[in-house]
């Protein structure tokens, strides 16, 4: 172990841990009065950890809504607050009169939407920074605290106290500093509990036993103080923009922001408006929200298991639902000149795990972060995972990585009935020079999660998995790498072209790719794999599906004014003149945003049956197309002819195989999907629409009526939830599933599709 440097008091021996004496006890640690620059002397006491009364379970948005007067709408905040809205309707746009985190019948019973303030024994804050160094900072490498071991010593007499008082203990630098500048905060008196103190590091038994504790450490602490690091030249001012942004508005699980109940002041402004900030205030903002603290993987479950976190950067302070908001609308403002994922990784992390996203999202936020130990981008999420994968998924730092991203991926199929985490899977993650590794397990220090085809590909089916589904011959194969899964073979890559040259050059290097393609049908003329116009689908498929008869309420183009543009452009069939004037804001919006799918999928390939699509770097001629039951899009899998087993090398764009076509056929005409949020703001919710007719149903006309003992409900989603699903209830029985019945194997085996198994290794 390295010598710390900077102690003062001399040689004392090392720090020797006494064994907690039950599950439930925890080391806090008391940092001694001193002067900013003295020894940091500390006390540490176990105490025990006991979890209060469960509260009552607050209506759901659905529920509130239902007693709301009419004008107005209850959303919720980033932060898991209810937040009431009153809106006008208008011909034009809905106004937003007024906001409130109150009922408007001032009758209405508080407890149904306000979690009581718990003040549960003993009262401590809990830290949360980073373990490594501050980049730049003077003054690296391991520091020296001191362990106050005499409990007859006074704090007074502390300072002085010979070595057979102390004991010693090495910390990183950063940690120090924090120390050091807590001590000098005269406003605290609560004791500490801090990871890399309050846990025996070198006992691995302990750190799996702590690791699980932290959910209830980091939730019952009466604060989380977040330590960004020492102050900067420009920290202060940073602060002080963000605070005055940060407390007047308010972000929602809709996507709306709009004024803070608790904001003295409504700023004119949108997401349109030039902020009125200067280039020296955008670069202090630039280098706060750069900090390492906020690509760190452990400060997401702190953070938002916290009842109030408070942000140190120096002595300067700023409340962190501030902060978030704040950040998260610069993102959002079309002219602000900072880098967007280094303001997504600042309010990624604020987003409350109750009840917002499905468990493969959480699973992902974790992808983009840093962590000293590879296995942490798992264990150090466990606390905002919902309690039933949370007990799937037991913390043993003696395992290889990727079999504790194995435990993640079988946990969260087995709690779900979903195949979702194979969307996340790419053959060149996998680390096949650690032997085991296999295809359908995600590397998730590597995972690109930035593109998810909402495709709607397996219907609401859920996953059909298991050894039971191989035969003999493959389980005897290796049993322990293989995931057994049943779904269809589509189609097989028979050509393929790579983009990645092209992407830089945009829409019109890449139309060119399609015709290169296609050159049998260079002016886009005669029938598609699916029937419709080749021109129809070369120009969805290029736009990925993304328009607005699709997503009816995001600001999409039309499909038509998407056609219009390519050939306008001459990129797709006949040259036609310019006629129309386009939206730039709108077009760089879809250009950007559909050139960065492109870009993480680059491979434009063709296959027997005449489908185009967009695929992983890796896929191959050979390859084979499948829609698995569970997964949203369809996978590109490479067959093991040897051993009759399958690789993933990554999920797909191919169009003609969205909204279950490859399951029950084609929508009959003029029915198509389309595509809503839920109640959290996810886009989830995918529902049949005749433009004919106006009728928008959750029935697929393709399907016959519900068995008679079968009826539909609805609700909320809840943490428990895959990522896309609908309700059913058994009259007879009671059960609940969330997934259609008349798309299990059987049901679909009954209705003459060939569902095969395909045995993942």
């Amino acid at each position: 172990m390295a010598t710390p440097e900077g102690s003062s008091i001399g040689p004392v021996v090392d720090y020797q841990y006494e064994e907690l004496k039950s599950p439930d006890e925890i080391r806090l640690l008391t940092v001694l009065p001193g002067e900013f620059d003295d020894d940091i002397i500390l006390r540490i006491t176990n105490e025990r950890l006991l979890l209060p009364d469960p509260q009552p379970r607050l209506m759901s948005m659905t529920q509130l809504q239902e007693t709301l007067p009419p004008g107005w709408e209850v959303d919720r905040t980033r932060d898991g607050r209810f937040i009431f809205l009153h809106i006008e309707t208008s011909p034009t746009a809905p106004v937003l009169l007024g906001e409130s985190w109150t009922h408007p019948d001032p009758g209405f019973d508080p407890s149904c939407y306000m979690s009581p303030v718990q003040h549960p024994e003993p009262a401590y804050e809990a830290l949360s920074y980073t373990w490594g160094d501050f980049p730049g900072g003077a003054n690296t490498g391991l520091k020296c605290v001191y362990i106050k071991c005499c409990s007859h010593i006074s704090t007074t007499e502390a300072q002085s106290c010979t070595m057979n008082c102390l004991a010693r203990l090495s910390v990183t630098s950063n940690l120090a500093a924090a120390l050091r500048h807590l001590r000098s905060d005269n406003s605290r008196a609560l004791p500490f509990w801090i990871d890399a103190i309050s846990i025996n590091q070198a006992s691995i038994p302990e750190r799996n036993t702590q690791v699980l504790r932290m959910t209830d450490v980091f939730r019952l602490a009466r604060r989380v103080i977040v330590w960004l690091g020492p102050s900067s030249s420009d920290s202060c001012h940073a602060l002080d923009t963000l605070s005055h942004l940060g407390k007047h508005f308010a972000s929602t699980w809709r996507h709306m922001i709009v004024r803070s109940p608790d904001g003295s002041e409504r700023p004119p402004w949108d997401h349109k408006t030039h902020l009125p900030y200067d280039n020296d205030t955008w670069a202090a903002v630039d280098q706060l929200v750069r900090r390492p603290w906020f690509s760190r993987v452990w400060v997401v479950q702190e953070v938002q298991l916290a009842s109030e976190a408070l942000v140190y950067c120096g002595k300067d302070t700023i409340p962190w639902d501030w902060l978030c908001q704040a950040c998260i609308f610069i993102a959002h403002n079309y002219y602000q000149p900072l880098a967007t994922p280094d303001l997504e990784l600042v309010y990624g992390i604020g987003e409350r795990a109750c009840g917002i996203r499905s468990s493969r999202e959480t699973a992902c936020i974790a992808t983009r972060r840093m962590c000293t130990n590879p296995r942490d981008l798992v264990y150090g999420m466990l606390g905002i995972y919902p309690g039933g994968l949370r007990a799937r998924v037991v913390p043993d730092y003696s395992k290889e990585a990727w079999e504790v991203y194995r435990d993640l991926t079988l946990g969260h199929v087995e709690f779900v009935k979903r195949l979702e985490m194979l969307q996340l899977c790419r053959s060149s993650q996998n680390r096949r020079d650690q032997s085991g590794w296999p295809s359908w397990v995600p590397d998730f220090h590597s995972v690109e999660v930035d593109v998810d085809f909402v495709t709607f590909a397996a219907g609401y089916s859920r996953a059909s998995f298991g050894m039971g589904l191989a035969d003999s011959k493959t389980v005897n194969s290796g049993a322990s790498s293989l995931l057994p899964v049943e779904g269809i073979q589509c189609t097989s890559v028979t050509r393929v072209r790579d983009l990645s040259p092209l992407v830089a050059l945009g829409f019109s290097a890449i139309g060119e790719a399609f015709r290169d393609l296609g050159s049998d049908n260079d002016q886009c003329q005669g029938l598609y794999a699916t029937g419709e116009s080749l021109l129809d689908a070369y120009a969805t498929t290029l736009g990925l599906g993304y328009f607005d008869e699709r997503f009816p309420h995001h600001s999409l183009p039309s499909l038509q004014l998407w056609v219009e543009r390519l050939s306008q452009l001459g990129l797709l069939g006949p040259r036609l003149p310019e006629v129309r004037d386009y939206d730039d804001a709108l077009w760089l919006s879809f250009d950007t945003s559909g050139l960065a799918h492109i870009e993480k999928y680059p491979i434009l390939f063709e296959t027997a049956q005449g489908y185009y699509g967009f695929g992983p770097i890796e896929t191959l001629p050979g390859d084979v197309i499948a829609v698995v039951l569970g997964c949203d899009a369809p996978m590109v899998l490479r067959p093991h002819r040897e051993s009759s087993t399958y690789a993933v090398v990554g999920q797909a764009y191919c169009h003609g195989l969205h909204d279950a076509t490859a399951l029950l056929g084609p929508l009959p005409h003029p029915w198509h999907v389309q595509v809503f949020e839920d109640n959290t703001g996810n886009l989830a919710i995918y529902r049949f629409h005749n433009p004919e007719t106006g009728e928008l149903s959750d029935e697929d006309p393709r399907l016959d009526p519900l068995p008679a003992e079968w009826e539909r409900i609805t609700r909320g989603r809840t943490e428990d939830d895959p990522q896309s699903f609908q309700c059913f209830r058994n009259k007879s029985t009671g059960e609940t599933i969330d997934y259609d019945p008349r798309l299990s194997p059987d049901a679909l085996r009954a209705r003459g599709v060939d569902i095969r198994t395909f045995c993942l290794a």
